[in-house]
């Protein structure tokens, strides 16, 4: 089937979320498609990298861990302002897990080539962190 704008707008208004769930690794996260002024079309659906980034930076920020500071340890001549908006942009597509797993975070770290930041994580001190009902309960 050839992809039109037409057929790619109608295509967008059910566009299917595929939601991240901590250990799900690397996967798409949507179906997004662009066009190209020569009519060509293609899927640029959005992957779970900044789902897993966002799961990180909720697990540092519960372990008083702060999560830009690791990032740039880990990537020292990355930008890391656009770290700032990861729940503005990933948490429609993120699940939150009843408990956030350091272990189980630093395996999507590498799943989506976050080596270095996955590295810097499991040198960290730091505890797995359970979510019930809205609280915080730590070392559970």
């Amino acid at each position: 089937m050839k992809w039109t704008k037409a057929k790619i707008k109608e295509a967008q208004k059910g566009m299917k979320i595929y939601k991240h769930s901590q250990g799900d690794g690397w996967h798409y996260i949507n179906d997004r498609f662009e066009c190209w002024n020569n009519g060509k079309c293609f899927s640029i659906g959005d992957t779970s990298e900044g789902c897993i980034l966002l799961l990180c930076q909720l697990w540092c920020r519960l372990n008083n861990v702060d999560f830009k500071d690791i990032y740039v340890r880990a990537y020292p001549n990355e930008d890391s302002d656009w770290l700032n908006n990861l729940a503005d942009d990933y948490l429609q597509y993120t699940n939150i897990p009843q408990t956030l797993s350091r272990p189980v975070l630093i395996e999507d770290l590498h799943d989506v080539n976050y080596h270095s930041l996955a590295d810097v994580l499991g040198d960290l001190s730091g505890e797995d962190v359970v979510v019930a009902r809205g609280r915080v309960l730590k070392g559970r």
